[in-house]
């Protein structure tokens, strides 16, 4: 089925890069808009220009009204059987695109994929508040146009439409195999989290189990490196900071390619997201998560994630609460990786069978198959 995809991301955001390596993925099956900092983008085509700061005013007015505007009249949506709009907030001018393309085509099955729902504790700043305030408004007035939401939660409906529960897919192939054998070192525990960070993430949770731990375990150095931002970065430092961790715990830019794949490298577990609990989530599938098992780390995450039960032996699973994470379970853990054989290939292996988007999407567009008789 011939398929649009509209994503409302900057591509060329290092911030954005787990969220953009899923976008490609998906983008692949189909025709593609999205945004760079040159303009919105079909394909790979510049489709309208238009160059300016991300944040500001301006920004926002084009970002989210003029562009939804300008597609509602510059798009033909009879060439397409699917219209798969990854979530933005609700406003006139969405719902007036989506009105404009339903007209166009009646047949046209329209799919929102929603990351996170409930997602009203996510909006923050000024900004935030006023988009949230917009959607509040639309968003049923949106949801007439849907016909249905795709989502990583346990929900039959949202909004009074039909959802089709999936779990988030990675480009496997995208992301480079780890090479280096997870060893046990008795003196050090190597952690890295890698992110755009918000305080959902949790590592404040890890932060203070390692601030505990120096008396439990004295002669273990564990360090973590946190490669990224986002507007969790302020306190997490300020925590680390007041407990003398500095020493121990230490702050990157955002990274990609040979840089990024450098930290994995010297790695022993990997940081998932710890705190989803607090925006009211307790079944999530982050895009870190994904990424860790297709490079071949174990990891750690808390409260639940589909493609992870309790019975994957690569992943440890902490409580869905804000107690420190225990650095006892965290080494034993880590003690139990060291010694099992091709742990790498095998998380790659999972990878490959289940958490790949091309898997994926063909169970999305079977479902819209389906639901279109």
């Amino acid at each position: 089925m011939r398929t649009l995809f509209y994503f409302r991301t900057h591509f060329d955001d290092p911030a954005n890069q787990g969220v953009v390596k899923k976008c490609k993925a998906i983008a692949a099956q189909g025709d593609a808009l999205y945004f760079t900092k040159e303009g919105l983008f079909f394909n790979h085509k510049v489709l309208r220009p238009w160059a300016m700061p991300k944040q500001g005013w301006r920004h926002i007015w084009a970002y989210y009204m003029v562009f939804d505007r300008f597609l509602a009249q510059k798009i033909d949506f009879r060439n397409y059987d699917i219209l798969y709009i990854r979530h933005l907030p609700a406003h006139p001018f969405l719902v007036q695109l989506l009105r404009v393309a339903q007209h166009q085509n009646p047949a046209l099955s329209i799919v929102v994929e929603l990351p996170t729902w409930p997602y009203d504790a996510e909006s923050k700043g000024f900004a935030g508040k006023i988009a949230a305030a917009l959607d509040r408004q639309y968003r049923l007035k949106m949801a007439r146009y849907v016909r249905f939401f795709v989502h990583f939660g346990l929900e039959k409906t949202i909004l009074g439409r039909p959802t089709f529960c999936i779990n988030n897919g990675i480009d496997v192939a995208e992301i480079p195999q780890k090479k280096s054998v997870t060893a046990f070192h008795s003196s050090q525990l190597r952690l890295l989290a890698v992110g755009s960070w918000s305080n959902w993430h949790g590592l404040d949770r890890l932060i203070t189990g390692i601030a505990q731990s120096k008396n439990t375990f004295p002669d273990i150095a564990i360090s973590l490196d946190i490669v990224g931002e986002g507007p969790a970065l302020g306190a997490w430092k300020a925590l680390v900071e007041s407990l003398g961790l500095s020493n121990c715990i230490r702050f990157f830019p955002p990274c990609t390619g040979s840089a990024l794949d450098a930290f994995f490298e010297k790695a022993d577990i990997a940081i998932g997201s710890l705190g989803l609990h607090r925006i009211g989530l307790d079944t999530a599938s982050p895009l870190k998560h994904r990424e860790y098992c297709a490079r071949g780390i174990p990891f750690v995450f808390s409260g639940n994630d589909g493609d992870f039960s309790a019975n994957f032996p690569f992943a440890l699973q902490f409580s869905a609460d804000d107690s420190a994470l225990s650095m006892s379970l965290l080494i034993g853990f880590f003690q139990k990786m060291a010694v099992q054989k091709d742990v790498s290939a095998s998380m790659r292996a999972y990878a490959l069978a289940q958490l790949d988007w091309q898997q994926k999407i063909v169970a999305v567009v079977q479902f819209s198959q389906k639901s279109a008789i």
